[in-house]
């Protein structure tokens, strides 16, 4: 298994759907750490769990 810089073990799989909230809640956060996003995260903090579901799925059927 891949190690970090601080020795923590890690694992890359593909995404899915039941990921949607854990990705929403990434996004959200990484939204409000920059300056230099075209969204800004009151857009984001709006987005409905939903939503982000949808372009998970589309994406999903996208890379199949």
């Amino acid at each position: 298994m891949p190690l970090s810089k601080d020795n923590v073990e890690y694992i890359i799989r593909d995404v899915k759907l039941e990921d949607a909230e854990v990705l929403l809640d990434i996004e959200k956060s990484v939204i409000s750490e920059g300056r230099y996003f075209i969204v800004v995260s009151e857009e984001v903090e709006e987005k409905p769990l939903q939503e982000e579901k949808e372009r998970l799925q589309r994406s999903l059927l996208l890379f199949r």
